[in-house]
């Protein structure tokens, strides 16, 4: 299995999460790949470079086999899409903050009124597992 797990830098509690869940389905099995990627938004000044970006999972994480690609874009949407794509992945794994950030898009701008899970999944053929917020879900539960 070949599992894509984008990131956004700094990396946030979810994002470690969902490395590890990665790790999880690809630690030590053969013929797989966890492949973390982040894209440098270009509107935006900073630029992560992929040296940065490991060490930062390495910190956060440990060390773990994966690889790590680093693109320049302007929708981290369609770029999680496209690299999935690229480079063959059997599942995304996507924080609940990035799923939030995709069913607004769907919504505004497509009208459609869908898990982004589905859609991603039915355009793509590649399964989404959704990394739940810890702090959104202690909220629902005060």
């Amino acid at each position: 299995m070949n599992v894509l797990v984008p990131v956004q830098y700094p990396l946030t509690e979810t994002n470690r999460r969902a490395i590890r869940r990665g790790q999880d389905l690809t630690d030590g099995r053969e013929g797989t790949e966890l492949l973390i990627f982040h894209l440098n938004q270009v509107l935006e000044d900073r630029r992560v470079s992929r040296k940065e970006l490991r060490a930062a999972v390495e910190s956060a994480v440990g060390e773990i086999d994966a690889n790590y690609v680093i693109r320049d874009g302007f929708f981290v949407e369609e770029a999680v899409i496209e690299i999935a794509i690229e480079f063959e992945m059997d599942m995304i794994v996507l924080s609940e903050q990035r799923r939030n950030r995709w069913q607004r898009l769907l919504s505004v701008m497509f009208g459609i009124e869908r898990d982004p899970e589905e859609v991603i999944e039915e355009a793509t053929g590649i399964e989404v597992t959704v990394i739940r917020d810890l702090d959104a879900e202690n909220a629902e539960h005060e």
